[in-house]
């Protein structure tokens, strides 16, 4: 009450003071905030209620907010559409919280449970609702818990073209640079990046960060993929190799059957390699191996565990098998989410209360006015409001 009592009459003074001509006095946080209005205005609020306080502020002194909410914005979806605001959304997700202990369980409100339940589903319900948000950070523990919570989003029915436009386009038009940046057009700063594949795919590369048109590399764009399987031939004997993960983050093993396999130590260059591993587990002596690729794999040189130098060839003999996946209707249903209750706490129902007309009848009323206490009176509610107070009153009549 106090901080949005000061703000009134922050407004009230500055409305005053600029239409003064000349100034009767110098206040440079008034003038300040006279030509700060010119600017995109963002409030900050703490949860669905104050993002419809700080909208009913603006709409006293005119002013469209751009707000930046709290994640909890789908408890009251349709009084927040209704501002018409563009919002600033976190995706800072509560963690799940430990109720093994039956003490600490107790202490767990049901509130807490549910908005843990559907915060990742916030962003999914603004977009439903047809709402402009742009995406931050803010309020993470760790900024790189950011992408992953933006998948949680996506899963919990995000679509991602508008992910996309929130971390992008929308931003830049709420703060009214979209004529230089926020999409990708002739004219445009050249502000992008390059990637393996679709930006949220968990196993997608970024590659490059381009800068007012100045690339920042962060894992080459020539980095090649040698994943697969390869025959490795060593001085007469033959190994199975296996080489796993994506191209720059390759892991290395030697399957000796289906269940088996020992770890190798590899490095893989665009041209060159190195690996070594252990061909006895008893021996605590390895083979070491460098050499170069060519079309079919690689060949080069190395030692065996006695120090005996050895040519040696790995050919790659197709790619690793896929993973199995369940087939049509194995799959696991995604478990169906909880719904938002009012009030949001314990014994909530499962939507907002409807006003109705009501006709209470033979009551005493104590009117508190000139009429004083009127016995065997009817009264009229409607809207939620008392519509009429009087004597043989009919709801056919006044509804």
């Amino acid at each position: 009450m106090g901080f949005i009592a000061v703000l009134r009459q922050t407004y009230l003074d500055a409305d005053w003071f600029g239409a003064q001509n000349p100034r009767p006095f110098a206040d440079q946080s008034l003038e300040a905030w006279i030509q700060n209005q010119r600017l995109p205005q963002v409030f900050t609020a703490t949860s669905w209620m104050n993002v419809l306080r700080a909208d009913k502020i603006g709409d006293e002194f005119g002013v469209q907010y751009i707000i930046k909410g709290s994640g909890d914005e789908y408890k009251r979806i349709n009084d927040i559409k209704a501002t018409k605001a563009s919002l600033i959304i976190p995706v800072n997700f509560p963690d799940a919280y430990d109720v093994e202990d039956p003490f600490d369980a107790e202490n767990v409100s049901l509130a807490d449970m549910k908005h843990w339940e559907l915060a990742p589903t916030n962003l999914a319900t603004l977009e439903k609702s047809g709402i402009a948000f742009a995406i931050t950070t803010s309020g993470l523990k760790k900024t790189s818990d950011f992408m992953p919570n933006l998948r949680k989003a996506i899963e919990n029915g995000l679509s991602e073209a508008t992910a996309l436009k929130a971390l992008t386009s929308i931003p830049a038009q709420l703060l009214k640079v979209d004529d230089q940046v926020g999409s990708l057009k002739k004219g445009m700063l050249a502000n992008f990046i390059i990637t393996s594949g679709k930006l949220f795919d968990e196993k997608t590369i970024i590659h490059q960060n381009w800068i007012q048109g100045e690339p920042y590399s962060i894992k080459s764009l020539d980095t090649k993929n040698f994943s697969g399987n390869y025959n490795l031939a060593i001085n007469g004997q033959t190994y199975n190799l296996e080489v796993s993960g994506e191209p720059g983050s390759h892991k290395a093993k030697i399957k000796v059957s289906d269940s088996t396999s020992i770890d190798a130590t590899a490095t893989f260059g665009n041209d060159l390699i190195t690996l070594s591993f252990k061909p006895d587990k008893k021996n605590p002596g390895s083979i070491r191996l460098s050499g170069w690729s060519e079309s079919t794999g690689w060949k080069g040189k190395g030692q065996l565990v006695d120090g005996t130098w050895i040519t040696w060839t790995g050919n790659r003999t197709g790619d690793l098998q896929a993973k199995s996946t369940p087939k049509s209707g194995e799959a696991a249903k995604k478990e169906e989410l909880g719904k938002v209750i009012y009030p949001f706490t314990g014994h909530g129902y499962p939507s907002l209360p409807t006003t109705e007309t009501l006709l209470i009848k033979n009551a005493t009323v104590w009117t508190n006015e000139s009429d004083g206490i009127l016995q065997n009176a009817d009264v009229l509610i409607k809207d939620g409001k008392i519509s009429k107070v009087g004597k043989i009153l009919a709801m056919d009549r006044l509804a």
